[in-house]
Protein backbone atom coordinates (compact mmCIF):
# COMPACT_ATOMS: atom_id res chain seq x y z
CA UNK A 1 0.00 0.00 0.00
CA UNK A 2 1.09 3.68 -0.49
CA UNK A 3 3.61 5.34 2.13
CA UNK A 4 3.14 8.81 1.59
CA UNK A 5 6.64 8.86 3.58
CA UNK A 6 8.24 7.56 1.07
CA UNK A 7 6.23 7.66 -2.24
CA UNK A 8 8.91 7.75 -5.10
CA UNK A 9 8.12 7.37 -9.25
CA UNK A 10 9.73 6.77 -12.26
CA UNK A 11 9.62 6.65 -15.79
CA UNK A 12 7.02 9.31 -15.84
CA UNK A 13 5.53 10.61 -19.14
CA UNK A 14 2.95 13.30 -19.39
CA UNK A 15 1.38 14.84 -22.82
CA UNK A 16 -1.40 17.41 -21.97
CA UNK A 17 -3.42 20.62 -23.36
CA UNK A 18 -5.13 22.54 -20.85
CA UNK A 19 -7.24 26.31 -22.10
CA UNK A 20 -8.65 28.66 -19.28
CA UNK A 21 -11.17 31.38 -19.90
CA UNK A 22 -10.85 33.23 -16.65
CA UNK A 23 -13.29 36.34 -17.70
CA UNK A 24 -16.18 33.49 -18.41
CA UNK A 25 -14.96 30.79 -15.54
CA UNK A 26 -14.82 28.17 -18.35
CA UNK A 27 -11.65 25.61 -18.08
CA UNK A 28 -10.66 22.38 -20.59
CA UNK A 29 -7.99 20.35 -19.49
CA UNK A 30 -7.39 17.47 -22.18
CA UNK A 31 -4.34 14.51 -21.13
CA UNK A 32 -3.24 12.68 -24.37
CA UNK A 33 -1.26 10.49 -22.39
CA UNK A 34 -0.21 9.95 -18.55
CA UNK A 35 2.20 6.94 -17.16
CA UNK A 36 4.28 6.47 -14.38
CA UNK A 37 5.88 3.66 -12.14
CA UNK A 38 5.55 3.92 -8.12
CA UNK A 39 7.24 1.86 -5.07
CA UNK A 40 4.07 -0.12 -5.46
CA UNK A 41 4.34 -3.58 -5.13
CA UNK A 42 0.92 -3.96 -7.06
CA UNK A 43 0.51 -0.71 -9.22
CA UNK A 44 2.18 0.53 -12.46
CA UNK A 45 -0.41 3.24 -14.67
CA UNK A 46 0.21 1.93 -17.82
CA UNK A 47 -2.02 4.96 -19.18
CA UNK A 48 -4.59 7.82 -18.30
CA UNK A 49 -5.95 9.62 -20.95
CA UNK A 50 -9.27 11.83 -21.07
CA UNK A 51 -10.96 15.54 -21.33
CA UNK A 52 -12.45 17.50 -18.49
CA UNK A 53 -14.67 20.75 -18.42
CA UNK A 54 -15.53 22.89 -16.07
CA UNK A 55 -17.70 26.40 -16.46
CA UNK A 56 -20.71 28.02 -15.27
CA UNK A 57 -22.90 25.21 -16.35
CA UNK A 58 -21.55 21.99 -15.11
CA UNK A 59 -18.71 19.80 -14.72
CA UNK A 60 -17.99 17.09 -17.39
CA UNK A 61 -15.43 14.05 -17.83
CA UNK A 62 -15.44 13.04 -21.17
CA UNK A 63 -13.87 9.09 -22.30
CA UNK A 64 -11.19 8.46 -19.08
CA UNK A 65 -9.55 5.90 -19.44
CA UNK A 66 -7.16 4.24 -16.99
CA UNK A 67 -4.94 1.53 -17.95
CA UNK A 68 -2.96 -0.53 -15.25
CA UNK A 69 -1.48 -4.31 -15.03
CA UNK A 70 -5.02 -5.20 -13.36
CA UNK A 71 -7.42 -3.01 -14.44
CA UNK A 72 -9.04 -1.78 -18.18
CA UNK A 73 -11.50 0.78 -17.92
CA UNK A 74 -13.60 3.84 -19.17
CA UNK A 75 -15.25 6.46 -17.47
CA UNK A 76 -17.64 9.39 -18.61
CA UNK A 77 -19.96 11.64 -16.46
CA UNK A 78 -21.78 15.33 -16.69
CA UNK A 79 -23.06 17.05 -13.68
CA UNK A 80 -25.49 19.80 -15.76
CA UNK A 81 -26.23 23.25 -13.96
CA UNK A 82 -23.92 23.26 -11.51
CA UNK A 83 -21.79 26.07 -11.10
CA UNK A 84 -18.47 25.26 -9.00
CA UNK A 85 -18.11 29.40 -9.31
CA UNK A 86 -21.50 29.54 -7.19
CA UNK A 87 -21.05 29.81 -3.27
CA UNK A 88 -24.37 28.49 -3.19
CA UNK A 89 -23.76 25.69 -5.58
CA UNK A 90 -23.56 22.91 -2.91
CA UNK A 91 -26.43 23.06 -1.27
CA UNK A 92 -28.68 22.87 -4.45
CA UNK A 93 -26.28 19.64 -5.26
CA UNK A 94 -28.95 17.28 -5.03
CA UNK A 95 -31.47 18.81 -7.82
CA UNK A 96 -28.50 18.69 -10.45
CA UNK A 97 -29.08 16.49 -13.38
CA UNK A 98 -26.49 13.66 -13.39
CA UNK A 99 -25.29 11.06 -16.16
CA UNK A 100 -22.50 8.96 -15.98
CA UNK A 101 -21.10 5.73 -17.20
CA UNK A 102 -18.42 3.05 -16.18
CA UNK A 103 -17.10 0.42 -17.84
CA UNK A 104 -14.87 -2.10 -17.02
CA UNK A 105 -13.30 -4.77 -18.89
CA UNK A 106 -11.05 -5.54 -15.97
CA UNK A 107 -10.79 -3.90 -12.54
CA UNK A 108 -8.31 -5.58 -10.15
CA UNK A 109 -8.74 -4.60 -5.89
CA UNK A 110 -4.61 -4.46 -5.71
CA UNK A 111 -5.07 -1.38 -8.00
CA UNK A 112 -7.27 0.29 -5.34
CA UNK A 113 -5.98 -1.32 -2.21
CA UNK A 114 -2.58 -0.14 -3.07
CA UNK A 115 -3.95 3.52 -2.32
CA UNK A 116 -7.47 2.37 0.16
CA UNK A 117 -5.38 -0.11 2.26
CA UNK A 118 -8.59 -0.45 4.53
CA UNK A 119 -10.13 -2.19 1.14
CA UNK A 120 -7.17 -4.58 1.07
CA UNK A 121 -10.06 -7.32 2.02
CA UNK A 122 -10.85 -7.77 -1.73
CA UNK A 123 -9.32 -10.11 -4.13
CA UNK A 124 -9.53 -10.43 -7.53
CA UNK A 125 -10.54 -8.95 -11.00
CA UNK A 126 -14.13 -8.05 -11.71
CA UNK A 127 -15.63 -6.42 -14.65
CA UNK A 128 -18.67 -4.25 -14.43
CA UNK A 129 -20.85 -2.07 -17.05
CA UNK A 130 -22.56 0.75 -14.79
CA UNK A 131 -24.75 3.38 -16.20
CA UNK A 132 -26.87 5.45 -14.55
CA UNK A 133 -28.61 9.25 -15.12
CA UNK A 134 -31.37 11.43 -12.96
CA UNK A 135 -29.91 13.58 -9.71
CA UNK A 136 -28.49 12.58 -6.91
CA UNK A 137 -32.12 13.04 -5.29
CA UNK A 138 -33.93 10.33 -7.23
CA UNK A 139 -31.06 8.31 -9.09
CA UNK A 140 -32.04 5.79 -12.03
CA UNK A 141 -29.64 2.81 -12.06
CA UNK A 142 -30.56 1.71 -15.95
CA UNK A 143 -27.91 -1.47 -16.24
CA UNK A 144 -25.34 -2.56 -13.54
CA UNK A 145 -23.11 -5.65 -14.52
CA UNK A 146 -20.66 -7.62 -12.97
CA UNK A 147 -19.15 -10.71 -13.40
CA UNK A 148 -16.90 -12.14 -11.16
CA UNK A 149 -15.18 -15.27 -11.88
CA UNK A 150 -18.21 -17.84 -12.85
CA UNK A 151 -20.58 -15.43 -10.68
CA UNK A 152 -22.58 -13.28 -12.82
CA UNK A 153 -25.15 -10.22 -11.03
CA UNK A 154 -27.47 -7.49 -13.22
CA UNK A 155 -29.35 -5.18 -12.17
CA UNK A 156 -31.82 -2.00 -12.90
CA UNK A 157 -33.20 0.05 -10.04
CA UNK A 158 -33.84 3.43 -8.10
CA UNK A 159 -31.97 5.04 -5.78
CA UNK A 160 -33.63 7.93 -3.74
CA UNK A 161 -31.62 10.63 -1.02
CA UNK A 162 -28.04 9.66 -2.50
CA UNK A 163 -26.67 11.57 -0.03
CA UNK A 164 -29.15 11.45 2.84
CA UNK A 165 -28.26 7.47 4.27
CA UNK A 166 -31.21 8.19 7.16
CA UNK A 167 -33.35 8.24 4.86
CA UNK A 168 -32.33 6.96 1.40
CA UNK A 169 -34.74 4.09 -0.24
CA UNK A 170 -33.59 1.68 -3.04
CA UNK A 171 -35.94 -0.12 -5.76
CA UNK A 172 -34.00 -2.72 -7.23
CA UNK A 173 -34.88 -5.82 -9.77
CA UNK A 174 -32.28 -8.56 -10.57
CA UNK A 175 -31.91 -10.46 -13.40
CA UNK A 176 -29.86 -13.23 -15.69
CA UNK A 177 -28.25 -13.70 -12.15
CA UNK A 178 -26.01 -16.45 -11.07
CA UNK A 179 -23.79 -17.01 -8.26
CA UNK A 180 -21.08 -19.61 -7.48
CA UNK A 181 -21.02 -20.08 -4.25
CA UNK A 182 -16.87 -20.93 -3.77
CA UNK A 183 -16.16 -17.49 -5.84
CA UNK A 184 -17.64 -15.49 -2.38
CA UNK A 185 -14.29 -17.35 -0.82
CA UNK A 186 -12.30 -16.11 -3.63
CA UNK A 187 -13.14 -12.96 -3.87
CA UNK A 188 -13.31 -12.41 0.31
CA UNK A 189 -10.50 -14.87 1.68
CA UNK A 190 -9.42 -13.37 4.49
CA UNK A 191 -12.65 -13.38 6.57
CA UNK A 192 -13.20 -17.46 6.15
CA UNK A 193 -16.48 -17.88 4.65
CA UNK A 194 -16.86 -21.66 4.40
CA UNK A 195 -17.02 -23.12 0.78
CA UNK A 196 -19.93 -25.92 -0.20
CA UNK A 197 -18.18 -27.12 -3.09
CA UNK A 198 -21.11 -29.49 -3.73
CA UNK A 199 -23.67 -26.37 -4.32
CA UNK A 200 -23.04 -25.32 -7.66
CA UNK A 201 -24.03 -22.44 -9.08
CA UNK A 202 -27.38 -20.59 -8.02
CA UNK A 203 -29.42 -18.97 -10.14
CA UNK A 204 -31.61 -16.13 -9.33
CA UNK A 205 -34.94 -16.49 -11.19
CA UNK A 206 -36.54 -13.73 -9.23
CA UNK A 207 -34.77 -11.04 -7.23
CA UNK A 208 -36.13 -8.06 -6.29
CA UNK A 209 -35.35 -5.64 -3.29
CA UNK A 210 -36.88 -2.34 -1.70
CA UNK A 211 -36.32 -0.20 1.40
CA UNK A 212 -32.74 0.55 2.84
CA UNK A 213 -30.21 -0.98 5.50
CA UNK A 214 -32.74 -0.83 8.44
CA UNK A 215 -35.71 -1.30 6.54
CA UNK A 216 -36.33 -3.86 4.02
CA UNK A 217 -38.35 -6.12 1.64
CA UNK A 218 -36.46 -8.81 -0.71
CA UNK A 219 -38.26 -11.63 -2.36
CA UNK A 220 -36.41 -14.13 -4.13
CA UNK A 221 -36.58 -17.45 -6.25
CA UNK A 222 -33.50 -19.54 -6.37
CA UNK A 223 -32.76 -22.60 -8.72
CA UNK A 224 -29.83 -24.80 -7.64
CA UNK A 225 -30.12 -27.77 -10.64
CA UNK A 226 -33.54 -29.61 -9.69
CA UNK A 227 -33.65 -27.77 -6.21
CA UNK A 228 -35.63 -24.49 -5.88
CA UNK A 229 -36.22 -22.45 -3.14
CA UNK A 230 -38.73 -19.32 -2.73
CA UNK A 231 -38.41 -16.31 -0.11
CA UNK A 232 -40.61 -13.57 0.11
CA UNK A 233 -39.17 -11.40 3.79
CA UNK A 234 -39.21 -7.83 5.47
CA UNK A 235 -37.15 -7.01 7.98
CA UNK A 236 -37.26 -3.55 10.09
CA UNK A 237 -34.44 -2.78 12.46
CA UNK A 238 -35.43 0.63 13.27
CA UNK A 239 -37.29 0.13 16.43
CA UNK A 240 -35.34 -1.81 19.57
CA UNK A 241 -36.79 -4.97 18.51
CA UNK A 242 -36.61 -5.76 14.91
CA UNK A 243 -39.31 -7.21 13.15
CA UNK A 244 -39.42 -9.70 10.89
CA UNK A 245 -41.38 -11.97 8.50
CA UNK A 246 -40.04 -14.49 6.10
CA UNK A 247 -42.02 -16.65 4.41
CA UNK A 248 -40.36 -19.50 2.71
CA UNK A 249 -41.25 -22.48 -0.30
CA UNK A 250 -38.59 -25.25 -1.23
CA UNK A 251 -38.92 -28.02 -3.63
CA UNK A 252 -36.48 -31.01 -3.71
CA UNK A 253 -33.78 -29.19 -1.35
CA UNK A 254 -30.50 -31.08 -0.96
CA UNK A 255 -28.97 -30.15 2.45
CA UNK A 256 -25.95 -32.40 1.66
CA UNK A 257 -23.38 -29.97 0.59
CA UNK A 258 -24.15 -28.00 4.16
CA UNK A 259 -24.93 -31.14 6.54
CA UNK A 260 -23.21 -34.69 4.52
CA UNK A 261 -26.66 -35.98 4.33
CA UNK A 262 -28.47 -36.33 1.65
CA UNK A 263 -32.04 -35.06 1.84
CA UNK A 264 -34.69 -33.92 -0.77
CA UNK A 265 -37.05 -31.50 1.41
CA UNK A 266 -40.20 -30.17 0.11
CA UNK A 267 -41.36 -27.66 2.92
CA UNK A 268 -43.28 -24.27 3.39
CA UNK A 269 -42.73 -22.04 6.43
CA UNK A 270 -43.55 -18.57 8.05
CA UNK A 271 -41.30 -17.00 10.88
CA UNK A 272 -43.06 -13.75 12.04
CA UNK A 273 -42.62 -11.91 14.93
CA UNK A 274 -40.51 -9.09 17.07
CA UNK A 275 -37.06 -9.22 18.89
CA UNK A 276 -34.49 -12.15 18.98
CA UNK A 277 -34.81 -13.61 21.79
Amino acid sequence: SINMHDFRIHDLNLSLSALADLANNSFELKINRFSFTPNLKYFKLKNMSGEFFIDTNGVYVNNLSILTGGTDLNFSAKLDKFNLFDSTAISKLNDDPLDFNLKAAKFNFDDLSSFLPSTNILKGTISVNLKSSGSLKELNLSKLAVSFLNTHIEANGKIRNVMDPDDMFITSKFSNTVINQPDISELLPSTGIPVFKNLGVVKFDTLKFRGNQLNFWVKANLQAGKESADVNASLDCRKKDMSYNINFFTRNLDLSPFTGIITNLNSKGIFKGSGIK
